[in-house]
């Protein structure tokens, strides 16, 4: 009676474990709500020498695509790229008491478009219908950097003209982390193209610099060294994202 008992409890938790998966080729997308991305040495000279206000670049959403592939019935490939923009407005008076007396009105307009491309590696331990991962994985970022300045001064043939002063494309390393928890639906619904629905964090670091504010030396009297240095732009960002997993083989 016991070895039944024993051979009954065996046979219903192999029905409760969820069958092995087919390795199979998947489409994603997603969308992120990101956060971080302190620049200090480049607002620390914007204070200091373009009287700047701003402290930090704003971040929109960004959005992702993906393909991944199943290596193991535990591991995955994801080659994705993502879309994101930040961007900076800032508006302010300088007054000048001393030499060329007079105020200027400035308004400064920054815009960073980042479009990262990753090789990552997926792994959760557990085979289930519903899972945590961890992922990692690195590639190179195409970065569009703008900064455009506009003066109006009442100072007397002054130097400080504005315009734009930087309007550059960056290649640049990128390493990406992620972990997050993925919910696969019916498998049922291979049929109609879904095939599961994920929540994760991220976090991305560029290595990311550039001489940003080598070209408005010209229009200062007092032209330190600072203006021609490399200053580290937007060095990471955290996202918070919601997406979509498609089957691209959809004929079971």
């Amino acid at each position: 009676m016991f070895l039944n008992f024993c051979l009954t409890s065996a046979q219903e938790t192999l029905k409760e474990k969820p069958e092995a998966k087919d390795k199979e080729l998947r489409f994603l997308l997603s969308i992120a709500y990101l956060m971080g991305g302190s620049s200090t040495d480049l607002f620390e000279f914007y204070k200091n020498e373009l009287s700047g206000l701003s402290k930090e670049f704003k971040l929109g959403p960004a959005s992702s695509f993906g393909l991944i592939f199943d290596l193991t019935e535990f591991s995955s490939i994801l080659i994705s790229g993502e879309i994101s923009r930040a961007y900076l407005n800032d508006n302010y008076t300088e007054i000048i008491s001393a030499g060329h007396a007079g105020a200027r009105n400035i308004t400064q307009k920054f815009d960073i478009l980042s479009i990262p491309l990753t090789v990552n590696y997926k792994f959760h331990p557990i085979l289930s219908n519903y899972f945590s991962y961890v992922m990692f994985g690195f590639g190179v970022a195409h970065s569009h950097i703008k900064w455009e300045e506009s003066v109006y001064s009442s100072i007397q043939e002054d130097i400080r003209k504005g315009g734009l002063h930087f309007n550059n494309d960056l290649l640049v390393p990128v390493l990406k982390f992620s972990t997050g928890i993925e919910l696969d639906f019916d498998q049922k619904s291979q049929k109609n193209f879904l095939h599961s629905f994920f929540c994760e964090i991220s976090f991305n670091y560029f290595f990311r610099s550039a001489d940003i504010y080598a070209k408005a030396i010209s229009q200062f009297y007092q032209q330190k060294v600072g203006f021609k240095k490399k200053y580290t732009i937007l060095p990471y960002y955290f996202g918070l994202n919601f997406g979509l997993s498609f089957y691209l083989d959809f004929e079971n």
